[in-house]
């Protein structure tokens, strides 16, 4: 006959400490998210980190007469997309 025996009490302990992980779960995301977060917002100030062309001339005068603050800024009309992309709250 085959027989064990369990330690109830560090099987407990086992458990305390993965519910205790489990429950790290999301602050940890949140962390990610904000480094995401940032990494985005320099991307986009950055102009993709210079590697981003210029907007032909058409685009911004089309942008300015519709009355955008930065008719140059390349991905950027209203303000949605960046928002969007380099926050958790955007529009």
């Amino acid at each position: 006959m085959l027989g064990f025996s369990v330690d109830h009490a560090a099987v407990s302990r086992s458990l305390d400490l993965e519910v205790l992980r489990i429950a790290e779960i999301p602050r940890r995301l949140d962390q990610a998210a904000e480094v995401v977060y940032e990494a985005t917002r320099q991307w986009f100030d950055s102009g993709g980190d210079g590697t981003w062309p210029e907007l032909a001339e058409s685009t911004v005068a089309r942008k300015e007469s519709q009355g955008y603050g930065d008719p140059a800024k390349i991905l950027y009309a209203s303000g949605n997309l960046y928002e969007s992309a380099t926050s958790p709250n955007g529009p």
